[in-house]
């Protein structure tokens, strides 16, 4: 699976830039921080989060749930 790029930001630009990263985040659903190199935080639109959650649902189960649904693009930063 290919991992779109824009999507990846590093720590020093986020910070730098907080507005950059948002407008990716609106535009394709979430952002990918980045430290060191590797993945570190997610950036989720709210709303993909109210969707993907369910009535009885934790905080846990459903941050659970959405590395499940990502895992392979987890996997490819990760290489």
């Amino acid at each position: 699976m290919k991992v779109d790029t824009r999507m990846l930001f590093g720590m020093s630009e986020t910070i730098h830039n907080l507005y950059s990263v948002l407008r990716v985040v609106d535009e394709l659903g979430a952002a990918v921080l980045q430290r060191n190199g590797k993945p570190a935080y997610i950036i989720v639109d709210f709303n993909r989060v109210q969707d993907a959650t369910a009535v009885d649902e934790d905080v846990l189960s459903l941050a659970h749930n959405l590395v499940e649904q990502n895992r392979a693009v987890y996997e490819e930063m990760l290489k």
